[in-house]
């Protein structure tokens, strides 16, 4: 649970109000399920609030993606299941490692798997 003493009035407020809208009557079983999510996984969800190194959005990820589905579109990277199979590691595996400063080139020459493709 998020500790109030540990954050500023302005995520007390968001958080609060994170609150006050999960405990409302929910007049449909879908928003109801939503908000029984909500419950279990609100310190999960709000741990920007708390954490300056964890981001509110998901924006990084989605622009790192975008490349890469552009690239696979063009590509016809997904005219076929195995073709979008492979595409989907491929590139997951070049953002990690580019991410974790390993070169693409070398890591792809070590790992016979990769080298198949």
């Amino acid at each position: 649970m998020i500790a109030y003493d540990d954050i500023n009035p302005v995520q007390q407020k968001c958080y609060a109000h994170h609150l006050k809208v999960i405990a409302q009557t929910k007049d449909q079983h879908s928003e109801e399920r939503i908000a029984n999510r909500l419950r279990k996984q609100r310190d999960h969800l709000f741990t920007f609030l708390y954490n300056s190194k964890v981001v509110a959005t998901n924006n990084l990820a989605e622009q790192q993606l975008r490349l890469a589905v552009i690239a696979r579109k063009l590509s016809c990277g997904n005219k076929t299941r195995e073709g979008t199979d492979t595409w989907h590691i491929m590139s997951s595996l070049i953002v990690t490692n580019s991410q974790n400063g390993i070169n693409n080139i070398e890591y792809s020459g070590k790992n016979p798997i990769i080298r198949r493709y």
